[in-house]
Formats: C-alpha cells, sequence, structure tokens
C-alpha cells in the first residue's frame, strides 16, 4: 500500500526552511538572555533569515555562473600567481576575498581577479586594504 502525500510547491519549502532557522536562532538569542521579549528576538531573526532566503537564489546563480565554462581555474591561479595566500568567497555580500602580504601584491591580485570577473561577465568593484590587528572591539556604555 503506497502512501500519497499532498503536493507541497518547492517555495513553500524554502520558506519553511528560513523561518525554521529564525525560529532556532531566535530561540538562542531570547535564551541566552540577550533580546527579550521572545516576540522581538524572533521578528528581529525573521528579518535577518528571510533577507538571506531573498538573495540567497542570486549567490547560488553567481557562483554557478563563476564556476562554469573552461576558465574556473585560471580565475584563482591567476590571484595565486600573483601574490595570493588565500581566496574565498564570503556569504556577506556576496564577496570574493583574497589574503595578500603587502598592499603592492594586493593592488596586483585585485586587478587579476577584477579582470577574471569581467572576463565572466560579472561587475565587479576591488578594494585593498589591511587585517585590522585589534579584531573586533565590543563597547559597552
Amino acid at each position: 500500500m503506497a502512501i500519497s502525500l499532498p503536493y507541497v510547491p518547492r517555495w513553500l519549502g524554502f520558506v519553511s526552511l528560513w523561518l525554521l532557522l529564525a525560529f532556532v536562532f531566535a530561540s538562542q538569542l531570547f535564551w541566552a538572555g540577550y533580546v527579550t521579549p521572545w516576540s522581538k528576538a524572533f521578528s528581529q531573526e525573521v528579518i535577518y533569515w528571510l533577507s538571506w532566503g531573498i538573495i540567497a537564489p542570486v549567490i547560488f546563480w553567481m557562483c554557478r555562473r563563476l564556476h562554469a565554462g573552461k576558465q574556473t581555474w585560471s580565475r584563482y591561479v591567476l590571484g595565486f600567481a600573483l601574490g595570493a595566500l588565500g581566496a574565498s568567497i564570503s556569504g556577506a555580500g556576496p564577496t570574493a576575498f583574497a589574503l595578500v602580504a603587502g598592499t603592492a601584491v594586493g593592488e596586483r591580485v585585485a586587478a587579476a581577479m577584477r579582470e577574471a570577473y569581467r572576463a565572466a561577465g560579472v561587475e565587479c568593484t576591488t578594494r585593498v586594504t589591511h587585517v585590522d590587528p585589534n579584531g573586533a572591539v565590543v563597547r559597552t556604555a
């Protein structure tokens, strides 16, 4: 005897996933005492996670586009050959970044990455900066 499940639209599954994430993280904020009442914690997390749910398809599309074709490795090898110590794609943005030793090397790697993205038909901007030696600082009143 086969059990037939009702049809659930794919978009409803995605919305449910993002709401589940909001519920889990809101619960953590609430039970740790960072945000009260729970409804405020939940509303903050819903805004955060549903925002990610909206931009996630764009990020996945960009990742597929950048990894398509014969130039996949050349986009990264060129950056490493010019002196990048490491490179990655961050979820904050979308952002690709490279860790390099020095500003001059950073400028060369940025130019190479910018050209690789433009060759792939992706608009981009580059920025060379430094790593903050102190990291994040939390100040209380």
